[in-house]
Parts: C-alpha cells; structure tokens; sequence
C-alpha cells in the first residue's frame, strides 16, 4: 500500500510511502530511499509491483535509488534494476544509485552492476550525474 505524502521545499514535490520505501521528487527526479537493510528475493518480489506502479503514474522519470540504509543485497534486486533502468531509457531517462555499505559495493562491482549503473556516496551527487544527462540532451 502506498501513503501519500505531501512535502514543500527542498525540491520536494511529490512524496508517497509503502512499507519497505519512501519514494519522493527531488530536482525533477524521482528517489526511491530504500527503508530496509536487506534487499533480497522475496523483498523486490513483494516492493516491485508498487514500485513499478509509482514510476508509471509518474510517467518513468529519471531515479535514484538510495540504497544508504541497504547492507545486504542480492542478484535479484540487480536484476530488477536492470529491468527499470532498460524501461525509463526507452523514454530518455536514466537512473543512478546511491550506495555507501562496502559489502553491497564490494558485490556491485563482483555483477558489474558500476559498469552499466552509475553509484555514487550521495543523492546530491546522483542528482548532480542525472540532471547534467538530462540538460545534455
């Protein structure tokens, strides 16, 4: 279930919760902060469908995925991610991740996920790749 939220400033216009995440605008793109440590099978099997729903609705902007809380992660959430990130290019978007645990980065860097997603330490820096991407164009 997704919870509505409302926020003024800081470039955040749009803001919605479901249970494992907090999905907002911020500079025109859209973050979806993870609010769980574990992001495995049976979680991105669960968050998925919602998450998909909320970048539909918003028309596939381009995301960040704040993974600051996530110490564990498996392929399967890769492998979602893959999926979202070949989706929102088919409308010129991108997306980018936000990644400090050394486990999560050390097992990025073992898929190769660096070489196909950009992951930078904060979202000022992700939101700074995507909207120099996005005035490119």
């Amino acid at each position: 279930m997704i919870k509505s939220l409302q926020k003024e400033g800081m470039g955040v216009s749009f803001a919605a919760m479901t249970n494992n995440y907090r999905i907002y605008d911020f500079n025109s793109l859209l973050v979806i902060e993870s609010l769980v440590e574990k992001i495995d099978f049976f979680e991105i099997s669960d968050s998925s469908i919602i998450l998909r729903e909320v970048m539909e609705k918003r028309e596939f902007p381009s995301l960040i995925f704040d993974f600051t809380r996530v110490v564990a992660i498996d392929s399967s959430a890769f492998g979602f991610l893959l999926e979202t990130r070949n989706e929102i290019r088919k409308y010129g978007r991108d997306l980018a991740i936000v990644c400090q645990d050394r486990d999560v980065l050390h097992v990025m860097g073992m898929l190769k996920v660096k070489q196909v997603i950009p992951v930078f330490q904060t979202i000022d820096a992700a939101a700074s790749y995507l909207t120099g991407i996005k005035s490119d164009s």
